[in-house]
């Protein structure tokens, strides 16, 4: 954002974040299970005893690092759901419903597949299929098919998301690519008043 606010060169801006620098093990794919005990890199929020996990809490991590949660989510990639868009717009939330969320979604990424109707290709984002070379995957989806779930080549932030397909990933070189990467100002340097 504050990249985006800082292209118009009359506006003043500043970018507040608290914690850390993502140069760290948070680049590295696999350091994702380091960062989640690692209270010096997320806020370790705590989500109140849910009825339908029979009184459990789930932690909701939050990111304490430059780029927030997008700089510790292990490299995935979702949006929400359609409907949930539809849903929230239905409440009250004005400038919600999916069709006037999209277009931003799409000027934010470019996707490894190219731009369509769901994605964009001029984005600071990359955003590219995820790996689905894992034997693990591999079981899973076999497992979900068994199960009497869809399974083919379905983008899952597309119109639907309800079947089985690899997600979506932000990595540069085999890095974690978050906000921060993908959007930082050109210049720390303010720019001079108007």
């Amino acid at each position: 954002m504050g990249n985006r606010l800082s292209e118009d060169k009359n506006a003043r801006v500043l970018l507040l974040e608290a914690g850390l620098s993502t140069k760290s093990v948070i680049q590295i794919p696999s350091g994702f299970y380091d960062v989640l005990f690692n209270s010096a890199l997320h806020w370790r929020y705590e989500g109140e005893p849910e009825p339908q996990l029979n009184g459990r809490w789930m932690w909701q991590q939050r990111g304490k690092v430059l780029g927030g949660s997008s700089s510790i989510n292990a490299i995935a990639y979702v949006r929400a759901h359609a409907l949930d868009y539809e849903n929230w717009a239905a409440m009250g939330a004005e400038g919600w419903c999916y069709a006037e969320v999209l277009p931003y979604f799409k000027k934010c990424e470019t996707y490894e597949g190219g731009g369509d109707t769901y994605r964009g290709d001029a984005g600071p984002l990359g955003v590219q299929r995820g790996s689905n070379h894992s034997p693990l995957f591999k079981a899973f989806i076999q497992a979900g098919v068994q199960a009497g779930l869809l399974y083919g080549v379905i983008d899952l932030d597309g119109i639907s998301a309800i079947s089985l397909s690899a997600g979506g990933s932000i990595e540069s070189d085999h890095l974690q690519y978050g906000a921060i990467t993908a959007s930082s100002p050109p210049s720390t340097a303010p720019h001079p008043p108007p």
